[in-house]
């Protein structure tokens, strides 16, 4: 099989492109524009090669291709850590880019993420690979794409073999950790999640009786940030955890907690709704971001924040005929990385992707051996590119 790299229309940019530049050359790459309402923007479809020599030969000019992509131009320096860095990725369900203040350049509804993003490494131009939470995670954990028109690949836990960070980590002494406020059979998380290489899963059916508030789907954000946390501070370093928030997700009309500083009206479209659930993830995030910084988990982990996919759903003011403007919004995620070893504010203006956050934080963790479709993407290169 070939690698495919896609394209988002409209991504084209003065800081890279999505679009690989030598897809004229495989004869074997059909590609079809579907709808981003349902499907990835552009989605790739394999077809077996003549012979082994052709595939070997499509292989050898691939490889020599991203050799050359991948030349680098500079480096963002990381302070070498004295022990084993932990991390903690969090996963906001939902939020795209142009939600955040620091994306936009306008009114900030989001104080919280645009500080944080502002005073730590972010990524300008950073897409989904998806518009499905699990197959979000997978792009994240391991560096590949998932099939956007068929069921996700953690239905088909019992006839996988992957090699994910989680996997890689755990193999190397890291406890491995899973926190999410929904139900653990949903996608059958509870059986792919040990094979990505997570040894703790927590669910919402692991919550003690009357100890979290709850909103919307499960157990709300703010309890979920704290189970975690103080799950953590049990744990013997290092670890790798993963959160994936869940009060933001659709329909987003639910019943806020009069702690969060929300508008006093309630939203009246989808869209106004749709802020209202963006600004309870900052409020939540703020609320878990201010307890981190004062625990001694700050001196030694990684904190990455991004997003899984957009919401369909806009502004009164947006022109709903361009569908490249569409396009952009609704794949186009925030993506911040706090690192104690990163002590400058830190902008990635090349284009990049949930495949990109595997090798990136290998490469941070001292994993720069291991094999991801993505790149690092604090190296700047010659011709930027992402999957």
């Amino acid at each position: 099989m070939l690698l495919v790299l896609f394209g988002l229309g409209g991504a084209a940019l003065a800081s890279g492109t999505v679009v690989y530049n030598s897809v004229a050359n495989y004869r074997a790459l059909n590609m079809l524009t579907l709808s981003p309402a349902y499907f990835s923007p552009i989605h790739a479809f394999f077809i077996s090669l003549d012979s082994n020599e052709e595939l070997l030969e499509s292989e050898r000019s691939a490889s020599a291709d991203f050799e050359i992509m991948n030349i680098p131009l500079n480096v963002v320096a990381v302070s070498p850590a004295a022990a084993e860095y932990n991390v903690i990725v969090v996963m906001l369900e939902s939020v795209r880019a142009s939600m955040i203040g620091l994306y936009t350049g306008g009114q900030s509804r989001t104080p919280n993420l645009d500080a944080f993003a502002k005073r730590h490494i972010h990524a300008r131009n950073f897409y989904a690979n998806t518009n499905f939470t699990v197959k979000a995670e997978t792009a994240i954990w391991c560096g590949m794409m998932d099939h956007n028109a068929k069921p996700p690949l953690s239905k088909y836990s019992d006839q996988l073999s992957l090699n994910c960070l989680p996997k890689l980590l755990r193999e190397k002494g890291y406890s491995t950790r899973f926190y999410h406020g929904y139900q653990s059979d949903f996608y059958s998380r509870d059986r792919f999640l040990p094979k990505v290489g997570f040894n703790f899963q927590y669910f919402h059916e692991d919550e003690v009786p009357g100890e979290t508030r709850r909103i919307g789907w499960g157990i709300a954000d703010e309890a979920m940030y704290s189970l975690m946390l103080n799950d953590l501070y049990t744990v013997a370093p290092p670890f790798f955890a993963h959160i994936t928030t869940l009060s933001s997700h659709y329909p987003f009309k639910w019943e806020w907690p009069s702690t969060a500083p929300l508008p006093v009206n309630s939203g009246q479209t989808l869209f106004e709704n749709y802020q209202r659930a963006v600004q309870y993830e900052d409020y939540a995030f703020g609320q878990f971001w201010d307890t981190f910084q004062r625990s001694p988990l700050a001196e030694n982990t990684i904190v990455v924040v991004t997003a899984d996919h957009g919401v369909w759903t806009f502004a009164n003011d947006i022109d709903m005929s361009k569908q490249v403007l569409l396009d952009e919004q609704f794949f186009r995620m925030p993506l911040m990385i706090y690192h104690p070893g990163v002590t400058e504010p830190v902008e990635i203006e090349q284009v990049s992707s949930q495949l990109d956050i595997a090798p990136t934080l290998a490469e941070m963790l001292g994993l720069s051996g291991e094999s991801f479709v993505g790149k690092n993407m604090l190296a700047a290169v010659e011709q930027p590119w992402a999957l």
